[in-house]
């Protein structure tokens, strides 16, 4: 009788939430990225230099870590079904407005007021998992997010190649096209945040009251087998394994980053067409993809964590220049 209430509350959480999450983080990444493949026509058309565009690419991170910590005051305040809608809206008119910048400095700011839009949106949705997911389905839940993260890069490269071939058209240059269209999934996948999503279990309709006795009694009860601590945030971060975990996450993302915004510009130089560049830059991630499913899949059947992140980045091969 347990298994089954189990498993049938958690597949209808999972379809409920997880498709709808996803797609916002797929949009996010798509929009945090897209700049890449701009690039290939923008840095000449505003007399961008490669210092100008790295500086824009790294104005995004200086608001979105700023940001953080008061963007999810927020979401504790405001609730996610609020909040993440404003996000999703917010972020989405900036990436859209990115298609009016006319220089250097118009295109750091809006690249700053970007990463103040998204910064509440990642570590609000992992906030937001714990909960509506005990931790024996979270690992999975979290793993098809992640794909779908790198998924934004798999259609990212070939759809904003092809945007870039409506040059002209409206009187619009092609990289304006590629935020413009991709700026506005965010503020209508918004419009979903009051339907689909609900703060607690107690608030869901589309659970009974059985199943929402059932998930928030087993949420609690691991709530209160985790020790508690009151610590202030200097304490909380000056953990051990906090540290630990800051620098794994910190080191993995100097790939990942380095890889997104600056890879389509590399093979560019190989002599590819803008659309090629589009469809090669986006292979690495359709591993990607497969990877955290099923990484995250067998972590969650085995119950093991730290080997399942320790060795994918072991895996991970050093880049060398040949020249």
């Amino acid at each position: 009788m347990h298994a089954d209430i189990e498993h049938a509350v958690m597949r209808k959480v999972a379809w409920r939430l997880i498709p709808f999450l996803s797609l916002g983080y797929l949009i996010n990444t798509l929009d945090r990225f897209n700049i890449s493949i701009a690039a290939l026509t923008m840095n000449k058309a505003l007399g961008l230099s490669a210092t100008a565009y790295g500086l824009a690419a790294g104005a995004f991170f200086w608001s979105y870590v700023l940001f953080q910590f008061p963007a999810n005051v927020m979401l504790t305040r405001l609730g996610a079904r609020r909040w993440l809608g404003i996000t999703m809206v917010v972020w989405g008119i900036c990436s859209a407005g990115t298609a009016f910048v006319t220089g250097a400095t118009s295109f750091v700011a809006m690249r700053f007021l970007l990463g103040i839009a998204e910064a509440g949106f990642f570590p609000g949705v992992a906030w937001f998992m714990t909960r509506w997911f005990p931790s024996r389905h979270r690992g999975r839940a979290m793993g098809i997010f992640f794909a779908f993260g790198a998924g934004g890069g798999l259609i990212g490269g070939p759809l904003s190649g092809n945007l870039l071939l409506l040059n002209g058209w409206h009187g619009l240059a092609g990289w304006q096209w590629v935020f413009l269209v991709e700026g506005v999934p965010a503020c209508l996948l918004a419009m979903l945040c009051p339907i689909l999503m609900r703060d607690r279990p107690e608030d869901a309709a589309w659970l009974d009251h059985d199943q929402q006795t059932w998930l928030r009694g087993r949420l609690d009860a691991e709530a209160n087998q985790t020790p508690s601590q009151n610590l202030s945030l200097l304490q909380a971060l000056a953990s051990p394994m906090i540290l630990i975990l800051i620098l794994g996450f910190l080191f993995i993302t100097f790939g990942v980053y380095s890889k997104n915004f600056f890879l389509p510009l590399m093979i560019k130089t190989l002599g590819y067409s803008d659309q090629m560049v589009g469809y090669l830059s986006a292979l690495p991630n359709l591993c990607g993809v497969a990877g955290m499913l099923l990484f995250s899949r067998n972590s969650d059947r085995t119950g093991e964590r730290l080997w399942h992140v320790a060795l994918p980045c072991l895996l991970v091969p050093p880049v060398i220049d040949s020249e």
